[in-house]
């Protein structure tokens, strides 16, 4: 009520006056990421070349890297003005500078989140690191180093979250994407829309997506330069993790390359909640990861290589409380990723098309396990290729069409080294996959009004199933206002499925689990409504309600033959989120949020009665998740502060077994950045974390309890120069 009080007195005696515009080429398409400024205020042009700022001079200025920079007063400007700028390839210094290569990026639903990766943040190891620094957002998954970690979006499960690396999914069918996979030294931004988005990913997106924007530099050099960036860290538990990143880049090719490695012992003591001392040992994590991104600027058209490799080694494979039947098991694996992303852009329309291809391995080894139930040894081969093409077309400065075609085939085998008849044959699923999408953004007298619409037809073949085909749509409607004080109200709803895994519909686990190839897809059906404010960059509130029923939900649950999948009939789930974001002054910044979930089994019997678990909570969503965080910045050193509270989760359909207990969690972390005089190369800056300051007790999942009290310290400098 407090912050709503302050927003209303500025409404009343702020008046400062506002303009909006579009840039355009010479050709009239938009022209996004332009730098507006009128005095000190400065605004980027979005995808659409719109802009709005507040008039703090006499006149504004446009500038963007590949174009002349222009000045206009603004007695020039009639409302909602558009500016030209005209191209010229800029060569300062002996470098030649180029417009910036063309961005996937996810469409503006109500309540789309991006995340922008600065250079500042080069302590984080991979992509979780960035999310779990964000509020609103509950990762699930170990806390430690080396562990694997996923998204879970509106309270979702985690396997409703679709993936994408510059648009392109990467999760295998029906399953979660693990995000620590995913070094951070090759991203630009992460792009997020929570509630159900099949209509832009295709199956598994019931939760939402997560998109991951690789870096895509500006510039290209008549002579060759080198960056190297080193990082080195140690931590608790043995923690070791080291980094290097290098890029050599001239006028024909530019290249970046990363490499890096991490170790964690990871044995540590704990409490379980009878409050009594336990140890976890063997559980040792090392990973290989490498990068390589590859641009030739020469060539008449975007072209980027990039090749994802992984290798990794994880001990003690199961839940902790069976240590006698999982001390000595391992699972060991490797992963590659390759895609070639080529696009080019005409006076109306953009063409892309990214070809793509990966391939994974994984063995796993319990032969030395003292539980005969629990002895098992078996390969898992996973490979996916395919194709996605998308074309833009600009109809005018209101509306854009863009249709887009995928296709993806993905092949599973597992061969148990034990038990022969447990071998699952190669099996093979192909997608294809028309979506059209239309963007229309009209600048009215008051509001921006933002209309999107997508449409998607699945069809799938499979070798062991009938052919299946799906249809899902999404539609939103925003409306802003930018001013002194902004004003967003924004609305979507649509449909989204999600198929069953390869391994949910096919695994032959021997005595323990067993998959079931009779399993339905899931199906939903949800909407959302989003209202936000903000004035300045000082307060920022943001409220959404979302509300999705689905269908035929997969859990895996233990029958009196072990382990196997079912699908539970119809959930509900109701999420409510207030999000606050306040910047009183510049070195300050805090922010919070706090969600609560509804999510409840609906399932029905045959003839309309109330099935077994009908009104039970759904196991493993968490009943609410609060984040708070603040962060100090001043003088090259920096100090954050992250709290999470995590509510109750059940772990069985029944609720019988009640529900893990709540748990609170407070990181702290600190930067600070040596600037040596006389020295422009070597700038090192340290870094520090402190993990679960209070050595709360908790698990994140039944029978995992996770460390106490632990850190993290170390440090990372770059190098930039011409040779």
């Amino acid at each position: 009520m407090r912050a709503l009080s302050i927003s209303i007195l500025l409404l009343i005696f702020t008046t400062v006056s506002a303009i909006s515009g579009r840039v355009v080429n010479e050709s009239g398409a938009p022209v996004e990421n332009v730098i507006v400024t009128c005095g000190e205020r400065g605004v980027y042009t979005d995808m659409h070349g719109n802009f709005t700022i507040n008039a703090a001079a006499d006149s504004l200025s446009f500038a963007k890297i590949g174009f002349l920079s222009q000045s206009v007063t603004i007695k020039e400007l009639t409302e909602n003005s558009t500016v030209v700028l005209s191209v010229e390839a800029v060569r300062i210094d002996g470098m030649r500078i180029r417009e910036m290569r063309y961005s996937p990026r996810l469409p503006n639903y109500s309540g789309k989140k991006t995340i922008v990766v600065e250079e500042a943040q080069l302590e984080a190891a991979d992509v979780a690191d960035i999310i779990r620094k964000e509020t609103g957002l509950y990762m699930t998954g170990g806390s430690l180093p080396g562990e694997s970690r996923y998204v879970s979006l509106q309270g979702q499960k985690s396997k409703h979250t679709v993936v994408m690396i510059d648009g392109v999914v990467v999760n295998s069918s029906g399953n979660s994407f693990d995000l620590s996979s995913i070094p951070a030294s090759i991203i630009e931004r992460v792009e997020i829309i929570e509630g159900g988005s099949g209509a832009i990913a295709g199956s598994g997106a019931i939760g939402g997506i997560v998109n991951i924007v690789t870096r895509r530099d500006e510039m290209e050099s008549s002579t060759t330069n080198l960056k190297l960036l080193t990082s080195q860290s140690a931590g608790s538990y043995d923690l070791q993790k080291n980094r290097l990143d290098a890029s050599l880049w001239s006028w024909i090719c530019k290249t970046d390359i990363s490499v890096s490695h991490l170790y964690n012992r990871a044995d540590f003591e704990y409490k379980d909640q009878q409050g009594e001392t336990q140890k976890n040992i063997n559980n040792a994590v090392s990973s290989w990861d490498f990068s390589l991104n590859q641009e030739i600027p020469v060539v008449p058209f975007g072209n980027r290589l990039s090749v994802l490799y992984r290798e990794f080694s994880k001990q003690m494979i199961g839940r902790y409380t069976q240590i006698a039947a999982y001390d000595d098991a391992n699972l060991q694996g490797r992963s590659l990723r390759m895609s070639l992303d080529m696009d080019k852009r005409f006076d109306v329309a953009h063409f892309r098309l990214v070809p793509h291809y990966s391939k994974e391995y994984t063995l796993y080894d319990n032969t030395g396990s003292t539980a005969f139930t629990a002895v098992a040894k078996g390969e898992n081969f996973y490979e996916s290729y395919g194709a996605d093409q998308e074309t833009m077309i600009y109809f005018n400065e209101f509306l854009e069409v863009e249709p887009t075609f995928t296709w993806r085939t993905q092949q599973y085998e597992y061969k148990d080294r034990i038990t022969y008849w447990s071998d699952v044959e190669p099996i093979k699923q192909t997608n294809l996959s028309p979506h059209l999408r239309i963007s229309s953004e009209i600048d009215m007298r008051w509001f921006l009004t933002t209309v999107n619409l997508d449409y998607r037809h699945d069809y799938v073949h499979s070798d062991m199933q009938d052919d299946q085909n799906f249809s899902s749509w999404k539609a939103g409607l925003e409306l802003e206002s930018e001013d002194t004080i902004g004003l967003k109200v924004g609305a979507d709803c649509g449909t989204g499925y999600s198929l069953p895994s390869l391994y949910d519909l096919y695994w032959k686990g021997g005595g323990q689990a067993m998959g079931n190839p009779d399993l339905e897809p899931e199906k939903s059906f949800g909407y959302q409504v989003m209202l936000s404010s903000w004035y300045k960059e000082m307060i920022d509130l943001g409220i959404t309600w979302s509300d999705q029923q689905v269908d035929d939900l997969i859990f895996w649950h233990k029958s009196v033959y072990g382990w196997k999948p079912d699908n539970i009939g119809a959930t509900i789930v109701r999420n409510f989120k207030m999000e606050l974001m306040l910047s009183p002054v510049p070195f300050a910044h805090f922010s919070g949020s706090w969600q609560r979930t509804f999510a409840e089994d609906r399932s029905t019997d045959e003839d309309g009665s109330h099935a077994d678990h009908y009104g039970k909570t759904v196991p493993g969503i968490p009943v609410s998740v609060t984040s708070l965080k603040l962060n100090l910045e001043s003088w090259g050193a920096s100090i954050g502060a992250s709290w999470n509270r995590i509510g109750e989760r059940y772990t069985t359909l029944d609720n019988m077994m009640g529900a893990l207990d709540p748990y609170e969690v407070l990181d702290i972390d600190a930067k600070y950045c040596l600037k040596l005089s006389g020295s422009q190369w070597l700038q090192p800056v340290f870094y520090g974390k402190l993990n679960n300051l209070l050595d709360a007790v908790y698990e994140i999942d039944s029978g995992q309890p996770e460390p106490g009290r632990n850190w993290e310290a170390g440090f990372f400098y770059e190098v930039d120069m011409p040779l």
